[in-house]
């Protein structure tokens, strides 16, 4: 296996805009949340809409019927931004400690300790979205059940395959030194 460093997997994390702290002198790495998610909010969902309904009003006093059409496209990206912004939280929003030995996911009603042993299974999937826009998810599955420990968007298919197994690869890396 390659020698993974925790700068890589920090600048990985960072590209895609999700939350992490390291602990333990780097020995633990948390994954949970995005970074500025306001600002997400705000850029995907709050602006497009405002725009939106400022052009159709401009629009229908004016009677300028282009000015519709383009303030109902801002509101249908703003309803898609919704969408993006809904999914990356539920699917970033439980704690993911990745330690030597284990993984434990924590959300708000329980613990779960994994091993090497309990997982069977790493899974990326990469669907497109939109024209143009990616969603990567990396997902494990132990028992009967899957979680998603990643949710990545992206524009680049191939950025976020290789970010994704990159992030897998260290991850087994972990699970293996006991």
């Amino acid at each position: 296996m390659e020698d993974f460093n925790l700068f890589t997997i920090e600048l990985k994390l960072k590209r895609h805009k999700l939350a992490y702290q390291l602990a333990d002198n780097g020995n633990t790495i948390k994954l949970g949340g995005i970074i500025n998610l306001n600002s997400q909010i705000f850029y995907r969902i709050v602006g497009p809409a405002l725009l939106g309904l400022f052009l159709i009003i401009f629009g229908v006093i004016l009677k300028i019927g282009f000015l519709d059409i383009i303030g109902f496209i801002l509101l249908l990206l703003s309803s898609y931004g919704a969408k993006v912004v809904k999914n990356q939280k539920n699917n970033n929003k439980n704690i993911k400690s990745i330690k030597n030995g284990q993984i434990e996911i924590s959300s708000d009603k329980s613990l779960i300790i994994l091993t090497k042993k309990q997982i069977k299974q790493y899974k990326i999937e990469i669907d497109l979205i939109t024209n143009g826009q990616y969603e990567g998810k990396l997902d494990i599955q132990y028992d009967s059940n899957r979680i998603t420990l990643l949710s990545i968007y992206d524009d680049n298919k191939q950025r976020i395959d290789e970010d994704l197994n990159y992030i897998k690869n260290f991850i087994e890396l972990k699970l293996e030194n006991v």
